[in-house]
Formats: structure tokens, C-alpha cells, sequence
């Protein structure tokens, strides 16, 4: 989900820690991009320059496969 500048999350109220790793289990990649997790529920939020990029490369994956 993409993020404007959230202090706490939109979805549950939980408190939302910064994390530089995104984990994309199905293709087995790490992202090195920033972004937040809420601690209750897991939600993860983008800014929206790290939307950006992992966008960017979800359109070089399609390209190559």
C-alpha cells in the first residue's frame, strides 16, 4: 500500500516501525528500499519514491520473463 506520511496505520491504529529490506517471496528477491511495517497487524507501507522503484523493477521482470 502506498503511503503519503502516515505516524500511525491507516488500517488498525498500530505503530509503524521503518524497515530497509522487502521481501518478495514468490520470485525470491529483497528489495533494498525503505519503507514501514505496522507492528499489530503487518501492513506495509511505501513512500511513494520506494513505490516508485519496486514498480519500476515489476515492470523489468515482466520485460524479461
Amino acid at each position: 500500500m502506498k503511503k503519503s506520511e502516515f505516524t500511525e496505520c491507516p488500517m488498525c491504529g498500530g505503530r509503524l516501525e521503518k524497515h530497509t529490506v522487502l521481501h518478495h517471496p514468490e520470485k525470491g528477491i529483497l528489495y533494498h528500499i525503505p519503507h514501514d511495517v505496522c507492528t499489530h497487524c503487518g501492513e506495509i507501507f511505501l513512500s511513494d519514491e520506494s513505490f516508485d522503484i519496486v514498480h519500476s523493477y515489476g515492470r523489468k521482470d515482466k520485460a524479461v520473463a
